[in-house]
């Protein structure tokens, strides 16, 4: 063999047994089994070159404190398996990224302490670097502006610039931003989706308690997307008692939208300036979209006891309920107890409930507002405290058409054009199913069947709409938030599917009953769609329960529908589901 293919040859072995060997540029683990060997210095070397973290500190929770940031360069994933707490000790931050993206699961992220400018006593995440955050908590973490006030920097737990935030299934509790904003996450032209959290006991003495976004990243379509998500016990000042968002108004496609949120229990106080607008949410320049979401006990110190639109916002919300927020000033003056619309576009309220909020001035239900439309709308109860009695739920007359408003008289105004002036009857607020409370109808309430079409498919609960509450035979919305069904409750569980699931052996459908009913069907399938269903049964007006037959091990989702006299069907209810657990 020749000189040159011997040297081949042998540079060809030294690759690939250098190839087999373990990288030490590709993540590692933290320790060796025992809580001591968990170390900074371990976690250091686990870090160094990216790639998946994991740790091996025992089968007991363990904390590392760290004495100086992480610094993280590259693509990277640590996760904690739900028994490791990284932290700063009350003195130094924790985590700095400056990668492409950096990935935290099953991890606690606490004490963190960071001062200086920008933020993020927890996490900082520099330019374009984008962060995920997978079932963590983050709690106790301080971010402090120490040049005086400052609302563009923030962020007691996470700082983000640019990137893109995803959140799933995590807890930030006590969080803060001293002189500063975003008590728990400050996000500066960043999009974020965030889901399935919550936030709670977070303050900033800047604006947003909890959460502080300042444009959207420059993407096609920049966003910020809330799902499932609970604000509450947050406080702040000036703006936002929990959430402040501004949207650039040059970012064509941005949006800001609330699914299935609840804003309970936040607070926004007045600033050096005096402001204290949104005691839940303050939104500006962009549009703003809110579905099957609640906001309750929320307060503000001027305006917008729940929430305060300003600049060129856009707003349109669907199946929401306002209950008992409040802006009051302690000295007569607050308006707008539950919404203080101050900005200039479209904003839209259909199928909204606003009952029980109260203003200390004027504008109990809604202050402002030059472009809104209200359908299927509740005013109730709504109360203002000036002498006159004037604007006691809302300043202006709004357009729109399927509204209900009481009590009413005296110099009040009515909330929009051709209002009903009625009691809707409302039941006090309470969990009657889905993600967050309503304010249920009784059978006897004037707002059953008083919507105008077109109406949302669903409630705030997420049950289906159009049903025939007063039997008459035709099916017709309601107006408010919720919608009476006799199919309400379906099973054992008073719940929507998956998020509280009904877990059996043997299923034992129920329901209740539906007055002109002359039979019922059921179905069962695996499928939300209901293309195979796996069983489908017809029964007597009589029969309020249906049991499938034997299933194997799974999730599954069911539905009733009534049958009218004339032997026509009505529609299917919402879907409700169980799942089998077999001994």
């Amino acid at each position: 063999m020749r000189f040159w293919q011997v040297c081949t040859a042998l540079l060809a072995l030294a690759w690939l047994a250098a190839a087999a060997l373990p990288s030490s540029r590709a993540g590692g683990v933290v320790g060796s089994g025992t809580p001591a060997s968990c170390t900074e210095a371990a976690l250091t070397t686990a870090l160094a070159g990216g790639g998946l973290v994991t740790f091996n500190c025992g089968s007991a929770p363990h904390t590392i404190t760290v004495t100086a940031a992480k610094l993280i360069t590259t693509a990277t994933t640590i996760d904690g398996g739900g028994l490791v707490t990284l932290s700063g000790g009350g003195q130094t931050p924790i985590l700095e990224n400056t990668g492409p993206l950096l990935t935290l699961r099953h991890l606690t992220i606490a004490d963190g302490y960071r001062t200086g400018d920008n933020g993020g006593g927890g996490v900082y995440s520099r330019w374009r670097s984008s962060l995920t955050v997978e079932n963590c908590i983050f709690r106790n973490n301080v971010y402090h502006h120490t040049a005086g006030s400052n609302n563009d920097h923030g962020g007691g737990a996470i700082f983000l610039q640019s990137g893109l935030l995803t959140v799933s299934g995590s807890t930030f509790t006590g969080n803060r931003a001293e002189n500063s904003s975003g008590g728990a996450v400050h996000l500066l032209y960043a999009s974020a989706a965030i889901s399935d959290t919550v936030f709670t006991g977070n303050h900033a003495t800047g604006y947003a308690g909890a959460l502080y976004s300042d444009g959207l990243n420059d993407t096609a379509a920049p966003f910020l997307r809330f799902t499932r998500v609970t604000f509450s016990e947050n406080s702040g000042q000036g703006q936002g008692g929990a959430v402040f968002n501004w949207m650039y108004p040059y970012q064509r496609g941005s949006l800001v939208a609330y699914d299935s949120t609840l804003f309970r229990d936040n607070h926004v106080m007045p600033d050096s300036r005096g402001d204290a607008l949104g005691g839940a949410l303050r939104v500006g320049s962009g549009p703003l979209r809110i579905t099957a979401s609640a906001f309750v006990a929320n307060t503000a110190a001027q305006q917008g006891g729940a929430l305060w639109t300003g600049e060129s916002a856009s707003a349109a919300l669907t199946n929401v309920t306002f209950s008992g927020n409040r802006a009051d000033d302690g000295a007569g003056g607050g308006l707008g107890g539950a919404i203080t619309i101050a900005s200039s576009d479209e904003f839209t309220l259909t199928n909204v409930t606003l009952a029980y909020n109260q203003a200390a001035f004027m504008g109990g239900a809604v202050w402002g507002g030059s472009r809104v439309t209200a359908r299927n709308t509740l005013f109730a109860h709504n109360t203002a405290g000036n002498p006159w009695g004037q604007n006691l739920q809302c300043e202006k007359t709004f357009a729109g058409s399927g509204n209900f408003q009481t009590p009413s008289g005296g110099n009040d105004r009515a909330c929009a054009v051709g209002i009903t002036l009625a009691d809707p009857l409302l039941q006090p607020l309470a969990d009657n199913g889905g993600r967050t409370p309503t304010h249920a109808l009784p059978a006897a309430s004037p707002a059953v069947d008083a919507g105008t079409r077109p109406c949302p498919p669903d409630d705030q609960r997420g049950r289906a709409r159009d049903f025939d509450g007063d039997g008459d035979g035709l099916g017709q919305c309601d107006s408010g938030a919720y919608e009476y069904i006799g199919f309400d409750h379906l099973s054992h569980q008073q719940a929507a599917p998956v998020r509280h699931l009904y877990r059996t052996a043997a299923p034992a459908l129920t329901w209740n009953p539906v007055t002109w009913a002359a039979a019922y069907a059921v179905e069962v399938d695996d499928s939300r769609d209901f293309a195979s269903p796996l069983y489908a049964a017809e029964v007597s007006a009589g029969t309020l329960a249906a049991a499938p037959p034997p299933l194997s091990d799974g999730l599954y989702y069911w539905r009733v529908r009534a049958q009218r006299p004339d032997g026509s069907w009505g529609a299917w209810s919402a879907a409700d589901a169980f799942a089998v657990m077999l001994p």
